[in-house]
């Protein structure tokens, strides 16, 4: 119990000490905006690439973790689907931008310092990170192509699945992944300097991730304190369903997104992980994963398309706090199967 608390305390402390931090007003504006891309553009990638190209090919070759992860993510995305919408009575753009909060977990900026918390030394962690958020991918692809039909009445259109190909082209977490395996193929391994300039730049990605984290939550605590403006335009006429009488209640919408992101993502992670053979620490860190809080990506997809922003602000929040607690539950029900 204590080396839990060992490895979870700082994790949380640094998210803490950006919040603080960021009420304090002691760094410019700016900063964490400044402090997450640096993290996704640069440390994190450098991570990445460190982690898998010293991986031979037959320790990358993880299908089954790949197919149960995507699987997991699918059918929290229709569980949150079914509940927001009250069983298919409502289908408006904010009940898929809902779903997507529920299945969009945070696996680079805070599941990788955790895991790699847990699992020292254990550079299967950051490959599993990798992968994870990677694979995340899927329900962004789910979720824009359910709102594009919304939005036209029809299916996934050429232009989203343009759009879509482009952002994955330029993703700089899948572009170093995909760095990493090449060297991994090709046998020659990586030049010490290469080796020792990634290793030191993704050494920083876990502190600044968690720090950032902190300051972004802080930000959104003051947004809501202040009043979040009334949402408009975007391709359901501009609202998150509030007026509506078949929409669920605010703090309905909280716990059934909160419920599923979670308590049922992991659940169904861990028996999709299982049915496609994945045991031993792969099945504990692929459950973890899975039960990371809201990923901020979320909130970017809802503001783009005008739907359920504030709903999706406030999952991010309340999930990350939450988060605190849950996932200890599960680090130390995984701990007493031996599967972390």
């Amino acid at each position: 119990m204590l080396d839990i608390l060992s490895a979870l305390v700082p994790v949380f402390g640094i998210i803490v000490l950006g919040m603080f931090v960021e009420r304090l007003g002691s760094l410019p504006r700016g900063t964490p905006a400044a402090l997450n891309q640096f993290v996704f553009r640069v440390s994190l990638p450098a991570l990445l690439f460190y982690a898998v190209a010293r991986k031979t090919p037959e320790e990358l070759a993880r299908g089954g973790f790949a197919a149960g992860t995507v699987a997991g993510m699918l059918l929290a995305f229709a569980l949150g689907y079914l509940l927001c919408s009250r069983g298919g009575r409502r289908n408006g753009p904010d009940i898929a931008v809902l779903a997507q909060a529920g299945s969009f977990p945070n696996s680079a900026f805070l599941g990788l310092p955790i895991v790699v918390s847990l699992l020292p030394g254990n550079d299967d962690a950051v490959l599993a990170g990798g992968m994870v958020s990677v694979l995340c991918l899927a329900v962004l692809l789910v979720t824009m192509a359910r709102l594009e039909a919304i939005r036209k009445g029809g299916g996934l259109s050429w232009r989203v699945l343009r759009e879509v190909s482009a952002a994955l082209g330029r993703n700089p977490i899948l572009l170093a992944s995909v760095a990493g395996v090449a060297v991994s193929l090709s046998g020659l391994g990586l030049a010490r300097p290469v080796a020792a300039m990634a290793a030191m730049l993704g050494a920083t990605a876990s502190p600044c991730a968690l720090f950032g984290i902190g300051m972004v939550l802080a930000a959104q605590l003051t947004a809501e304190g202040a009043g979040c403006p009334p949402e408009s335009g975007g391709i359901g006429g501009g609202g998150t369903g509030e007026c509506d009488p078949e929409a669920l209640s605010p703090l309905a919408r909280q716990v059934v997104v909160n419920a599923v992101k979670l308590f049922a993502h992991p659940a169904l992670t861990w028996l999709c992980l299982w049915a496609f053979g994945v045991r031993g620490h792969w099945l504990g860190m692929g459950v973890l994963f899975a039960a990371m809080p809201t990923a901020a990506v979320a909130y970017v997809v809802a503001e783009s398309y005008g739907a359920g922003a504030r709903d999706t602000s406030r999952a991010i929040v309340v999930s990350t706090m939450l988060s605190a607690l849950t996932l200890f539950g599960f680090v130390v029900l995984l701990r007493h199967l031996e599967l972390l």
